[in-house]
């Protein structure tokens, strides 16, 4: 499953250079939502583009990203911390 997941990244990348902001938006929150350590880096440096992005939507999207990371990288510490 991690595989497909970052096969499907590729797509949502090249979404993130769209010129449509909703695109761009919709991109960021779609790599988001994938729950996926493998991904997490590459969700990190998206969250990190999209903070400067001239669309205060796109901007707002990756504020909202924040949250899903931190929850992420708290399972794996949990999880890391139980085995």
């Amino acid at each position: 499953r991690p595989n497909e997941a970052l096969l499907s990244i590729n797509c949502y990348q090249k979404d993130l250079a769209d010129l449509n902001p909703l695109v761009r938006a919709w991109a960021l929150r779609a790599m988001a939502g994938i729950r996926l350590h493998v991904v997490a880096p590459l969700v990190l440096a998206a969250v990190g583009k999209c903070a400067r992005d001239p669309s205060a939507y796109v901007r707002k999207c990756a504020a909202n990203a924040l949250p899903k990371l931190y929850d992420l990288r708290q399972e794996q510490t949990y999880g890391s911390i139980e085995e």
